[in-house]
């Protein structure tokens, strides 16, 4: 029985990497490895103009501008929250710089010739895996600043640590989705399935009844050491955005899982992939 995803044999992984693969779409990188430069750079320069600018603007511009902005300037959350805000993006302005670095470098690491096809596809997958990782880093000022201004500093790390435990189911219900295809093991039918959510029903439950309880006080009492002032009735809303955020980008993080361990034994499996794929179907393949 394989306990390990990255030990299966090429046996084990045909149960997992479909010819499918040979097509872009199917391989769910799109454009980023295509063997045509010329949309691979158009999907670079599209990419990186409309959402690098967009992220630069979010995760360095504005917690710069905000750091140090007034009160009369401040409608929807507190100034304590907006100039928190600010101080986030600045300190975690060093990893946005390295992250954004990162995705331009597979980028352009990207757009160099490569040896084969499926050393293409790896490029093109590393490249959306660095770009989810910048949408991350980028959202992360505003979604814990907004989440402390709504529900408090009590309220947050709730969330973050919710956050960060569904996080790790996700990747773990991936991980043994994986496991259970290379094994052979038959999927459960639809209704003996339990998702994450209906497996962890009572930690969400009682982390949410914090996090509100969290809220009320910021609308109310505001028992805070951190936050002279009360946070705005909007905070019923944005005090949750930490762990929507956090949900969100695990979800977005976690569910190509499939599609790179598929994308790592199709490049560990080459040519004996290429050599099925033609004689199962009779057809020279391109490679």
């Amino acid at each position: 029985m394989l306990t390990n995803l990255f030990d299966a044999s090429f046996e084990q992984s045909q149960q997992l990497v479909k010819k499918s693969i040979l097509d872009n779409g199917a391989a769910k990188v799109g454009s980023m490895a295509s063997s045509r430069f010329s949309k691979r750079l158009i999907g670079f320069v599209l990419m990186t103009a409309v959402f690098g600018t967009l992220a630069f603007t979010f995760a360095v511009i504005m917690p710069e501008h905000i750091a140090f902005v007034k009160a009369s300037d401040v409608r929807a959350i507190s100034i304590e929250s907006a100039h928190l805000i600010g101080k986030i993006g600045v300190a975690l302005k060093p990893v946005f710089i390295i992250c954004f670095a990162l995705y331009l470098l597979v980028g352009l690491f990207n757009l160099l010739p490569a040896k084969n096809y499926p050393r293409r596809l790896a490029y093109g997958s590393v490249h959306i895996f660095t770009f989810m990782l910048l949408a991350m880093v980028t959202a992360l000022p505003f979604a814990i600043g907004l989440a402390i201004d709504g529900s408090g500093i009590l309220g947050t790390f709730i969330q973050l640590i919710a956050g960060i435990y569904l996080i790790s189911e996700l990747a773990k219900e991936k991980k043994q989705e994986c496991l259970d295809i290379l094994n052979k093991i038959p999927p459960k039918k639809l209704y003996e399935q339990e998702g994450v959510f209906t497996r962890n029903k009572k930690v969400l439950i009682i982390s949410a009844i914090f996090v509100f309880i969290a809220i009320i006080n910021r609308l109310t009492f505001n028992i805070s050491p951190f936050l002279p002032t009360k946070a705005s009735f909007l905070g019923l809303v944005y005090g949750w955005s930490l762990i929507l955020v956090v949900i969100i980008l695990g979800f977005a993080l976690t569910s190509p899982i499939k599609g790179y361990l598929e994308t790592y034994y199709f490049n560990k499996y080459a040519e004996e992939y290429y050599d099925l794929f033609e004689k199962r179907d009779g057809e020279r393949i391109s490679k």
